[in-house]
C-alpha cells in the first residue's frame, strides 16, 4: 500500500484525498474504514431502504415464509460490497448478525417490535 508522508494512501483517501493538518483525527476517525473497508461498505448497504425492502420481501412480506438461502437481500448486498461470495455465504450464516438485522427489519414491518435481545 502506497504511502504519503508515511501515512497509508487508504487513510488520504478516507479524508477525501488528504488528511492535511487533521491527520491525528483522521486516525481515530477514519481507523475502521481504513482496516475494515468491507465492514463500511456493508453498513452502508445495511442503511439503504431499498436492502430493507429485499429483506421483507425475502420473509414473504404479508405471507409470511422462511428465509431463503439464495434470498435477494444476499445476493444484493454481495454485489454491492463487491464481494459475490459473500451472498451464498452470508445466506448460510443463520444466527449471526446479518440474520438478526433481517429479523429486526421483518418484525418491524409487521409491526411486532425490533431488535431482540
Amino acid at each position: 500500500m502506497g504511502t504519503r508522508e508515511g501515512v497509508p494512501q487508504r487513510l488520504h483517501q478516507v479524508a477525501g484525498g488528504n488528511a492535511g493538518t487533521e491527520l491525528d483525527w483522521w486516525r481515530i476517525v477514519g481507523r475502521d474504514a481504513v482496516v475494515l473497508p468491507e465492514a463500511v461498505a456493508v453498513a452502508d448497504a445495511l442503511l439503504d431502504p431499498a436492502m430493507t425492502e429485499l429483506a421483507w420481501a425475502d420473509s414473504g412480506a404479508d405471507q409470511p415464509r422462511p428465509l431463503p438461502a439464495d434470498g435477494a437481500l444476499c445476493r444484493r448486498l454481495g454485489e454491492r460490497v463487491g464481494r459475490e461470495w459473500l451472498g451464498p455465504l452470508a445466506a448460510t450464516g443463520y444466527g449471526g448478525p446479518l440474520t438478526s438485522w433481517m429479523g429486526a427489519v421483518i418484525r418491524i414491518r409487521r409491526g411486532v417490535g425490533g431488535l431482540s435481545t
